[in-house]
């Protein structure tokens, strides 16, 4: 989604590292002149342990579906179904 909203409105960016997640991102961009396109969450949690400041982008980013999968043999099950819900509700 960034991808394509970087080339519909015409951004060509210089990519100076790929991570996999999140995880050293505060530490990467603390010990380096990089800037990342990050949830505003993560953002607002960054620049507060890290000392990092937050930009709004220069263009619209549609909004990032997350979704849930499970097998069916826990569709019913209550601790399975618990656990679910606790983690949407971190997402709403």
């Amino acid at each position: 989604m960034i991808e394509k909203a970087l080339h519909t409105n015409r951004i060509v960016r210089k990519v100076g590292v790929r991570i996999p997640n999140f995880v050293g991102l505060g530490t990467i961009l603390t010990d380096t002149d990089f800037l990342a396109i990050a949830p505003e969450r993560l953002a607002k949690n960054l620049a507060t342990s890290q000392r990092l400041k937050i930009f709004p982008a220069p263009f619209p980013i549609p909004p990032i579906p997350i979704c849930q999968y499970w097998h069916d043999r826990t569709d019913k099950d209550a601790g399975s179904r618990g656990l679910r819900s606790a983690i949407a509700q971190l997402f709403r």
